[in-house]
């Protein structure tokens, strides 16, 4: 009976430091100046939330799904795209931080996606809200290899909900 005890309190405690590791990382992926270490917060929100449905509602709360989005579309906004003219005028724009170094943020954010929107319906509202979808159909036709399996985790992950499945995702093609 102690043990039992003892093992509750420890899930309360572990809950709690989940609840608030979330908080963090998810302001860590708003402050970040380095993408590495947006790319690293994205893999650890993903990490951290993996099975645990009640900090993936907590996720909602602490606007960790935008951040992830906000991430995909920074690198998304950096790879080069396949219409030359956009590529030149996006070059004039900013320097871009690199192919791989785009794909990477693409791929964290989009895992992050998927895990933070396994379990609970609302996440994956709130991701389809922010715009993933057009950002999964370019990276299903990335040449990298990470960043497709990356986006067919979360359009798989999006696929399990009837009401997304019926109306945005066969409207939006992915």
């Amino acid at each position: 009976m102690a043990d039992r005890e003892a093992w509750r309190g420890q899930a309360q405690v572990s809950a709690i430091s989940g609840s608030s590791l979330l908080e963090h990382l998810s302001q860590f992926m708003d402050t970040a100046q380095s993408p590495d270490d947006r790319i690293k917060a994205c893999y650890l929100t993903a990490r951290l939330v993996q099975d645990d449905p009640d900090l993936q509602r907590k996720a909602i709360e602490t606007n960790a799904i935008a951040r992830c989005v906000e991430v995909v579309k920074a690198g998304d906004r950096e790879q080069p795209s396949s219409n030359s003219k956009e590529q030149s005028t996006a070059n004039i724009q900013a320097p871009l931080l690199g192919p791989v170094v785009a794909r990477r943020m693409v791929e964290a954010g989009l895992t992050a996606i998927a895990t933070l929107c396994t379990f609970h319906e609302p996440a994956k509202q709130k991701a389809i809200q922010l715009g993933v979808l057009p950002l999964i159909n370019r990276s299903l036709q990335s040449p990298a290899y990470a960043t497709r399996t990356s986006a067919c985790q979360v359009a798989r992950v999006l696929s399990r909900s009837i009401a997304i499945l019926r109306t945005t995702l066969v409207d939006s093609g992915v």
